[in-house]
């Protein structure tokens, strides 16, 4: 924080009411012909617009008076002109170079002015002069601080603040600045507590109170709640875990929610627990109401570039009603961060699917996933790719299959006057060659996918969101029946706490 203009220590001002100070100095300006005690008067009452043209006029006729040089110099900064108070001020110390005050008001100048080998050079034989000045010592720390020499720096704020407390507020602010160029986000907190309960400085304490909260997020949540609903159009219902296509379309109606609670939440370990919930209502196709319920936990830890994560879920599914699909499921992840805006990951995941209306569809499956994240560090850009290998071993042995998939991804965001929009594109691509002879054709299967999808989120008021999304299924199989297109539009309006 700049040094702000200081009152001299060197001349005490009068203490006697200010009614009586505006008599006794129109006294003197009436009666004293000597402007050298008008102007030392006008001083010493505070009457520094007064003071000034008097001293003016005092050092003219007595060119070699040390104090009057340092008189006007004082007056002078207190009116804000800097220029005069450096010259009359190196004036008074080439006549009187100990002068009590003289080094340090023109160190303190000389700093305003920007003349800081100078300034340096007049704040250290004022020191050298004793008695120690905190002013001196809060600029001699700032000179040091921009020089990078952070360890003196510091030692004389301390001095500072420990010698004036009307100096530690600016001291201590000081202070944290030093400690946040050294990346010391501890310290700089400490001191900025002490400058924001300082007295002095009110403008000091003020900035450091806004530093704090900067610098102090307000504490992450500990519940996370998401709520949403909306509509859907599939213009052609399909069930790809039972290979089952209708050819009709129909409009669902849709609700979601789900609740996460962190139970430790740090930059290094957050552990989580949570229920995600989803309903499908279909206008005419009842028998296609999905309805989903997922319990789950998640671990994350790391510290700099490398975070590890493992999560557990159970899903339960019901389709029109009745039981459908239990999935228990694993999933084991690493990110390394080669630089801040590459990201990679190698991660892994375990599932048990138990079909209870199809009990030989029911299977193992182990996916390995591998990626890279690129993220612009001047654009809200974020560009992610992706590839999968999977194994699927079924109870029935056509349904035992090996597959890749290969997934992009981009998103961005683009400001508007009204609102922000972000954007989602994405491809996923997808081949699954079975294993073993498919009895209804005789031969091997194979299938393979082609999704294609954009998505629109648009912030409204308050915790709420809009969001817009529309995919593309494009099927192609040697099995009966698994060629076919695909499209799904929803709209979906979301609450989140």
């Amino acid at each position: 924080m700049p040094i702000g203009r200081r009152k001299s220590t060197a001349i005490q001002w009068a203490t006697v009411c200010w009614l009586g100070v505006i008599l006794a100095a129109g006294d003197v300006y009436g009666k004293a012909e000597d402007p050298s005690q008008a102007g030392l008067a006008a001083l010493d009452a505070g009457l520094f617009e007064q003071a000034l043209p008097l001293l003016e006029a005092a050092v003219a006729r007595e060119p070699t008076d040390a104090f009057l040089h340092y008189a006007l110099g004082i007056t002078a900064v207190q009116q804000g002109q800097d220029v005069l108070a450096a010259a009359a001020l190196q004036r008074a110390v080439e006549l009187e170079p100990d002068l009590p005050g003289a080094q340090a008001e023109l160190g303190l100048t000389l700093a305003r002015l920007g003349e800081r080998e100078a300034a340096l050079d007049h704040l250290l034989e004022a020191l050298l002069q004793g008695p120690d000045d905190p002013d001196v010592l809060l600029q001699l720390g700032i000179l040091d601080a921009e020089d990078g020499q952070s360890d003196r720096a510091l030692r004389y704020f301390a001095e500072a603040a420990e010698m004036d407390p009307q100096v530690a507020g600016a001291a201590w602010y000081e202070s944290a600045g030093v400690a946040l160029d050294q990346g010391d986000l501890g310290s700089a907190v400490d001191y900025l507590e002490k400058a924001a309960e300082s007295p002095g400085s009110e403008a000091a304490a003020k900035e450091a109170r806004e530093l704090l909260a900067a610098l102090r997020p307000p504490p992450p949540r500990r519940l996370v709640l998401w709520g949403g609903f909306g509509f859907e159009y599939d213009d052609n219902l399909t069930l790809s875990d039972v290979d089952l296509t209708t050819g009709i379309g129909d409009t669902a109606t849709l609700f979601d929610a789900s609740l996460d609670a962190f139970l430790v939440r740090r930059p290094d370990l957050q552990i989580s627990v949570g229920y995600d919930f989803y309903q499908s209502l279909y206008t005419t196709l009842s028998a296609f109401d999905l309805q989903s319920n997922s319990p789950h936990v998640e671990i994350a830890a790391g510290s700099g570039p490398l975070i590890g994560s493992a999560a557990y879920r159970f899903t339960y599914d019901t389709l029109g009603g009745e039981a459908f699909l239990a999935t228990h499921r694993g999933d084991f992840a690493l990110e390394y961060s080669f630089i801040p805006y590459i990201v990679g990951s190698l991660g892994a995941r375990v599932e048990g699917q138990n079909f209870e209306q199809v009990p030989i569809r029911s299977a193992q499956r182990i996916t390995l996933e591998m990626g890279v994240r690129l993220i612009d560090p001047n654009r809200p850009v974020t560009f992610e790719i992706g590839w999968r290998p999977i194994w699927n071993d079924a109870e029935g042995p056509e349904f035992d299959y090996f597959a890749q998939a290969v997934t992009a991804g981009v998103f961005f965001s683009v400001n508007t006057p009204l609102r922000p929009l972000n954007f989602l594109l994405s491809y996923d691509w997808e081949y699954r060659d079975y294993e073993n002879i498919t009895p209804s054709i005789a031969k091997k299967r194979y299938d393979r996918r082609h999704l294609a999808g954009t998505g629109l989120s648009v912030p409204l008021f308050g915790p709420t969101e809009l969001a817009l999304d529309y995919l593309f299924i494009a099927s192609r199989s040697n099995l009966p029946g698994l060629t076919f297109n695909e499209n799904i539009v929803s709209f979906r309006l979301g609450l989140f706490y």
